[in-house]
């Protein structure tokens, strides 16, 4: 009976555990726009049982929030910022995970005639003329690459035209919609809102629209075996499958990343 009574008691003890911590994943708001997250982390909980809390912030917030303790992994896309966190924190492992690309969108009417432009050229066409330009502003991949288009096209419009949503991309893609304006967006996202848009993609294609995704995670978090389980799966393992699967109508949205560390 004693015995029988101990049993019980370790049974109770083991039911009333309270659960693990999720693991935190700060993660690009285009992996989510895109529709890409909610498949991913339903087949890596489904895969290792592990609950993942998202926070759906720019590359460099996620980046900066890996650095705090605030999160155990991140996605970004964002290779300056990635260098420069990773430079300064020669222990944390990174791995470009998949890729697609960036488009320019504007309105059907295109006032500016950046249609059909190399990008360079387009930038510089929109700055030179009285037409508004959304900015995400918010220190993500996608507002990196709008400051080194601006950069390389030596010209960028002036405040009043160049407007920070400061914003997540389908957000900042709303605001560039109903404003009949111009923005940088990655081609996932844009294809997830294109019925809800009056925009369309102007230019598109060439390297210097590639938008690469990099996985990161600390050593040193709270839950790094969690947090490594996490990057094999969607860098090696079958969130590669799940990455290359996923269609947006019949479009595959995004490439895995082909050359592996």
């Amino acid at each position: 009976m004693k015995t029988v009574l101990v049993a019980l008691l370790a049974l109770a003890a083991a039911g009333c555990r309270a659960p693990a911590p999720p693991l935190i994943l700060a993660t690009t708001t285009s992996v989510s726009n895109s529709g890409l997250l909610d498949p991913l982390l339903r087949e890596f909980q489904k895969d290792h049982g592990i609950v993942v809390r998202t926070h759906l912030v720019g590359s460099g917030l996620a980046l900066g929030m890996l650095a705090k303790g605030d999160a155990d992994a991140a996605i970004t896309h964002a290779p300056a910022t990635e260098a420069q966190f990773l430079r300064a924190h020669p222990d944390w492992h990174a791995r470009r995970i998949m890729f697609n690309d960036f488009v320019l969108v504007g309105p059907p009417g295109d006032p500016a005639a950046a249609s059909g432009l190399a990008i360079d050229d387009a930038m510089r066409r929109i700055a030179q003329t009285d037409v508004r330009f959304i900015s995400r502003g918010d220190k993500s991949g996608t507002h990196e690459r709008e400051n080194q288009l601006w950069e390389i096209a030596k010209i960028k419009p002036p405040a009043p035209r160049l407007v920070a949503a400061g914003a997540g991309m389908g957000s900042t893609l709303l605001v560039a919609s109903e404003t009949l304006s111009y923005t940088l967006t990655d081609r996932a996202t844009y294809l997830q809102n294109a019925g809800s848009l009056e925009l369309k993609i102007l230019v598109e294609g060439g390297p210097l629209l590639l938008n690469t995704y990099t996985v990161v995670r600390s050593p040193g978090s709270s839950r790094a075996r969690e947090a490594e389980a996490f990057f094999e799966w969607i860098s090696r393992g079958r969130g590669r499958q799940v990455i290359e699967s996923y269609r947006i109508g019949d479009i595959q949205a995004f490439t895995p990343w082909s050359t592996l560390p």
